[in-house]
């Protein structure tokens, strides 16, 4: 089910926050399925997964620096929120906007080169993800790590 609700295109209006009850009726019939609400969002969410070792990362970001995530899923900046997705310019401007930020302020760190590159045009500085271990080679390299 997971894989047939994320290759049906429909995740577009869910990442926006458009899940009406007309969207829904949409979604089942295409996939062939009767999910209310709460089940949808349930195949929805179970398709994310933390990983525990970037989250470790995060922690140890100096307090002194501000850290937010511009995601189409949890925790921050949704995209629902933003009414905007990634890679999209809009979002970028938008969560600049949100954070009263310029992009000059901003590293900003993804695994998608597409919205790495987005963020890059805006002009933010990226930095492409790959490992937790990477992550936190280019957080020590800017100084943004506590030192221990």
């Amino acid at each position: 089910m997971q894989a047939r609700v994320w290759e049906s295109g429909l995740t577009r209006d869910f990442d926006l926050g458009r899940y009406t009850s007309e969207w829904r009726q949409t979604v089942n019939e295409r996939l062939g399925v009767a999910l209310d609400f709460d089940a949808f969002e349930s195949v929805m969410l179970s398709a994310l997964t933390v990983d525990d070792d970037t989250i470790t990362v995060v922690h140890a970001i100096e307090p002194r620096v501000r850290v937010a995530v511009l995601t189409d899923n949890p925790p921050l900046l949704f995209s629902f929120q933003l009414g905007a997705l990634k890679p999209s310019a809009e979002a970028f401007e938008i969560a600049l906007d949100r954070l009263d930020v310029s992009a000059k302020q901003v590293l900003f760190i993804d695994d998608t080169p597409a919205n790495a590159d987005a963020a890059r045009a805006t002009g933010m500085e990226d930095v492409r993800f790959t490992s937790a271990a990477v992550l936190c080679e280019i957080l020590d390299a800017v100084g943004v790590l506590r030192r221990r």
